[in-house]
């Protein structure tokens, strides 16, 4: 029997398939950044400036984060930038990052400018010639990535579970929500997507563990067409000010329309999400999600401040829900600390000399035991003798401490020339 050949060009709506991408530029080139980064982001200000929608939603990226953009640019004004590349990596201490990033411009006068963390300098440049850049799922997303798109941001999952968490807060609080939404315990990686023309186009892709690329699509789509009626609960139950209320109360109606164009489906290995709206939709979804954020987090601070401080051992006393899915010990340790509010210091000396890295893996799901026995849990499934049979072992080498606020990640050998207390937990019974 004849067959058609393929043939390129636009095919038939069947309503299902993926839209079809505004752009077609090759994949981000990443070299510049630090290894190791877990957050890639790929921006285009000068095209986003082109348009009347692109503009708007410039400015609703809100003061703190154009005052970081602008920051890495210098002297220029951010709408000069033909390109921004910037990669964020946690650094040594709990909480905080580092950043790189290269920006290009279209006059020949300065046609780049790179920043690096100067005091680091020179041993960043050693490592980036020793390290991976990064890690195998952002390493595929970026594979597909867009290079004309005005706007994408690749983010390790992990890594919002832990450190990644105290960036998405403030103005960055509604991007943490809608990355949140597909955060399962087994989501290894996610890149979104944005362009704008005479059309807003969003794409997101994911990259899961456990299921499929199949299963990922589904359950994306689920979550997105229960996403209107989840924010008009949110908007039925809120106490919105009056300046809030005429934008807030039409955020179920824009997600609605959202849902109701979006495309499911599968590229390779990642799972697909995409859509198209009209051009103003893209800040006023994003002003609607701010506003909302902000109000409550303002109405969660106030019931905060009327609940009594807790000490740090009241908190790892209390239950935490948890999940790490073959994650390095320092990303499951940094779960937890954000789970009970306190800082983890890793004395990587101590933990060097008993031949314990930082990146060994682990898995633990946790639905309200203790924090402490979490903790506890880590530190077994990464103590370099296996054959300890508790906390109280002398084998068990791995152990915490609690000093000035914070957990102290050490080992019993370390603490015990330090002349350090260890926790009941690690104690024999007399």
């Amino acid at each position: 029997m004849a067959t058609s050949p393929p043939r390129d060009g636009p095919i038939a709506d069947d309503g299902r398939t993926l839209w079809a991408s505004p752009t077609t530029g090759g994949p981000i080139r990443a070299e510049p950044l630090l290894p190791g980064c877990q957050i890639v982001l790929w921006f285009q200000p000068q095209a986003m400036s082109e348009s009347p929608a692109g503009r708007r939603m410039l400015d609703a990226l809100g003061p703190g984060l154009l005052g970081f953009l602008d920051a890495l640019v210098g002297e220029r004004r951010l709408d000069e930038v033909e390109t921004l590349l910037v990669g964020v990596r946690p650094a040594d201490a709990y909480g905080e990052f580092e950043a790189t990033s290269r920006a290009t411009f279209a006059d020949a006068i300065e046609p780049e400018l790179n920043a690096w963390p100067q005091q680091r300098a020179e041993s960043l440049r050693a490592e980036a010639d020793n390290e991976p850049l990064l890690g195998r799922e952002l390493e595929r997303l970026l594979m597909a990535s867009d290079r004309d798109r005005c706007l994408t941001l690749l983010v390790e999952a992990g890594f919002l579970r832990g450190d990644g968490a105290a960036l998405l807060r403030g103005e960055l609080a509604p991007l943490g929500d809608a990355l949140n939404m597909e955060i399962a315990d087994d989501l290894r990686a996610a890149s979104l997507s944005l362009h704008f023309d005479d059309r807003f186009y969003w794409e997101l892709r994911l990259v899961a563990g456990d299921r499929t690329e199949s299963q990922v699509r589904r359950d994306t789509a689920e979550r997105v067409a229960a996403a209107p009626a989840e924010i008009g609960s949110l908007v039925d139950s809120g106490d919105w000010s009056r300046y809030a209320r005429p934008l807030v109360t039409r955020f179920p109606a824009m997600a609605e329309t959202a849902a109701r164009y979006a495309r499911f489906g599968v590229d390779g290995r990642v799972a697909v999400a995409n859509g198209y709206l009209p051009p103003a939709a893209g800040h006023n979804l994003l002003l609607a999600a701010r506003v909302a954020s902000a109000e409550r987090s303002a109405a969660g601070a106030e019931s905060a401040a009327s609940r009594p401080v807790l000490s740090l051992e009241q908190r790892l006393a209390g239950p935490v829900r948890m999940a790490v899915e073959r994650e390095p010990l320092e990303s499951a340790l940094r779960v937890l600390a954000d789970a009970v509010d306190a800082p983890v210091l890793i004395v990587g000396r101590d933990l060097q000399l008993k031949g314990v890295t930082r990146n060994q893996s682990v898995t633990l799901r946790a639905d309200g035991l203790p924090a402490e026995a979490v903790l506890v849990e880590l530190l077994r499934m990464a103590n370099p003798d296996p054959l300890a049979a508790g906390p109280a072992d002398p084998r068990q080498q791995l152990v915490h401490l609690l000093r000035d606020g914070a957990i102290v990640i050490t080992t019993r050998d370390a603490a015990r020339e330090r002349g350090e207390p260890l926790p009941a937990v690690y104690r024999a019974a007399p």
